[in-house]
C-alpha cells in the first residue's frame, strides 16, 4: 500500500508537465487559392514552399470548404481543387520525435511539410494537377490520422494540402487539420474515454493508445482531489478498467494515465455518474440515435442539436440502435462515425448499442474483426440486478431487440437456410419507478417466432 500511495504523487507531479504539443489547432486560420488552376511558382518557389508569396490569397478560419453547409470559411467558385497554406513557428524541433497529423477531408488531400510531400489520402500515386480527381468518394467531413518522421525547422514551418474532388460533378469539398508534435515517451489516447457497464455501485472506463502502455485511472467525487486509483499494470493498446464499491447516484470526475504521467488530465466534463439506487426516485435523460453512423455534416448537425438542447444537464444515458457505423462496420469506421462525432458524452455518458446490417458486413458467424469487441461490454455486463416487485400501475418497460444476424447463423438457432434478418436476440429489458431504472440483459437464442414480450405485474 505505501508503493501505491508514493506511485501516486509520482504521477500527480509528472501530470503537471503533459508531453503534447498541438502546433495547428482545429480550426485555424488558412490562406487559400480558389482560382480554378493549381497555383503558379513565384520566383521558383512552389506553392507548397515557406518563401511562396501568397500574399494575394484569401484566407478564413477552417472548416473550410464548399456545399456541406457547415463550413467557417465558404470558398466560393466551387473550384475542384482548392489549395491550402499555413505558416507556423517552433522554437526548439528536436523535443520531438514524430509528428500526428490528424486531417479532415473530403475527397481526397495531399500534404506538403516545409516543400516536401508527407502524405497522401485517397489519391492516385505519381504526379497530380488541378483537375486530377481523388482515387474514389469520401464521407463527409472524413476523418484520417497519421504518423510521420519530425522534418520541422527551427523558427518558420509551412504546412500545405490540396484537397481534390472525386469528380467534376461532385458538389462539395471539406477541410480542416491539426498538427501535433509526438515528446518521445508520450502515449496518445486515440479513442475515448467512453463508459459502460454503470450500476449503483460501479462502472467501467474503457479507452485506447496508440502504444501499449498500463491502465491507470485516478477518480474522486472532487476534481481537485482525486484520491482514488485502479490501475492495471499488464500493458495493453485496449484499457478497460471496472471501479466497484462506488457511492449510488454519485458523480466522480477521474484522469487518465499510465505509470509515468498523465495521458488525459481532470476535466469539468471528464466525469461519470453511478446508477440511484433501486426504488429511489430521480430524473433521467436519454439519448436515442438510429442510422447514425454516417460520419457526415448531416450526422454532426444533429448531434450539434442535442448538443444545444440540453445544454449543461447531463444525459444518463446513450442508445445506438444500430447502423452505426457506414458502410461495413470497420475499426476505423467505427472510430469516425462514433468515437470521434460523440466523445464529448460517451466520456461521461453510459452508452448501449444494437446491432445493424452495416455494422455487421465485416463480420458473420465465423468470422469476427476486432471492432466487435465494442458490442461485447453492451451485450454482456456482470452486473446484472434483478429488482423487486413493483407496483403495477407505476412500472414502464422497454424492450429493445437487437437482431444479431450477421453474427448467428440460422442453424445456430434451430432454423435452416442462411443468415438473414432473423438470427439471436438479445433482449434489453429496462423497469423504471418514477424515474428510477433498474437495468437487466436477458441473453435469449430462440426461434423467432417464440419471443414474448413480458407483462407487468
Amino acid at each position: 500500500m505505501r508503493f501505491i500511495s508514493l506511485l501516486i504523487i509520482t504521477s500527480f507531479f509528472i501530470s503537471s508537465a503533459l508531453a503534447q504539443n498541438t502546433l495547428i489547432d482545429l480550426g485555424s486560420v488558412w490562406s487559400y487559392s480558389n482560382m480554378n488552376s493549381m497555383p503558379d511558382s513565384v520566383e521558383n518557389n512552389s506553392w507548397v514552399d515557406l518563401n511562396y508569396d501568397s500574399g494575394s490569397w484569401p484566407s478564413g478560419a477552417a472548416h473550410l470548404g464548399y456545399g456541406e453547409g457547415d463550413e467557417i470559411t465558404e470558398v466560393s467558385g466551387n473550384p475542384l481543387t482548392v489549395y491550402v497554406r499555413h505558416i507556423f513557428t517552433v522554437d526548439d524541433p528536436s523535443v520531438f520525435d514524430q509528428l500526428i497529423l490528424n486531417l479532415t477531408y473530403d475527397d481526397g488531400a495531399i500534404v506538403y511539410l516545409n516543400g516536401s510531400e508527407a502524405w497522401r489520402i485517397n489519391m492516385p500515386m505519381g504526379s497530380v494537377g488541378y483537375d486530377t480527381f481523388s482515387s474514389s468518394g469520401s464521407s463527409d467531413n472524413a476523418e484520417a490520422s497519421t504518423t510521420i518522421a519530425n522534418t520541422l525547422q527551427i523558427g518558420n514551418n509551412i504546412l500545405a494540402v490540396e484537397i481534390h474532388q472525386r469528380s467534376a460533378s461532385s458538389s462539395d469539398i471539406s477541410f480542416d487539420f491539426e498538427l501535433e508534435g509526438n515528446v518521445p515517451g508520450q502515449i496518445d489516447v486515440t479513442r475515448g474515454p467512453y463508459l459502460q457497464k454503470a450500476s449503483s455501485d460501479r462502472m467501467v472506463v474503457r479507452w485506447r493508445t496508440a502504444d501499449s502502455t498500463e491502465s491507470v485511472l485516478y477518480y474522486g467525487a472532487d476534481i481537485n482531489n482525486l484520491s482514488s486509483t485502479e490501475m492495471q499494470l499488464n500493458p495493453t493498446t485496449e484499457h478497460v478498467i471496472e471501479l466497484t464499491g462506488l457511492s449510488s447516484n454519485t458523480k466522480y470526475y477521474y484522469e487518465i494515465a499510465n505509470t509515468s504521467l498523465v495521458l488525459l488530465p481532470r476535466e469539468s466534463d471528464m466525469y461519470f455518474r453511478t446508477a440511484p439506487l433501486t426504488g429511489s426516485a430521480t430524473g433521467l435523460q436519454f439519448w436515442v440515435l438510429g442510422d447514425c453512423g454516417t460520419a457526415n455534416s448531416n450526422a454532426a448537425l444533429v448531434r450539434n442539436a442535442y448538443y444545444h438542447e440540453v445544454g449543461d444537464r447531463h444525459t444518463d444515458g446513450i442508445l445506438f440502435l444500430g447502423d452505426n457505423a457506414y458502410n461495413d462496420g470497420t475499426d476505423v469506421q467505427y472510430q469516425n462515425a462514433i468515437f470521434n462525432m460523440y466523445d464529448d458524452k460517451l466520456k461521461n455518458s453510459i452508452a448501449w448499442s444494437c446491432l445493424g446490417n452495416h455494422d455487421g458486413h465485416s463480420a458473420n458467424s465465423t468470422r469476427k474483426r476486432v471492432h466487435i469487441t465494442i458490442y461485447l461490454l453492451f451485450l454482456s455486463p456482470p452486473s446484472v440486478e434483478v429488482p423487486p416487485p413493483l407496483p403495477k400501475p407505476i412500472i414502464l418497460l422497454i424492450m429493445v431487440m437487437c437482431i444479431s444476424s450477421f453474427l448467428t447463423h440460422m442453424s445456430q438457432v434451430g432454423l435452416s437456410g442462411a443468415p438473414s434478418t432473423i438470427g439471436a436476440f438479445r433482449i434489453f429489458k429496462i423497469q423504471r419507478k418514477i424515474g428510477s431504472l433498474h437495468f437487466g440483459i436477458i441473453h435469449l437464442i430462440q426461434k423467432a417466432h417464440t419471443i414474448r414480450t413480458p407483462k407487468a405485474s
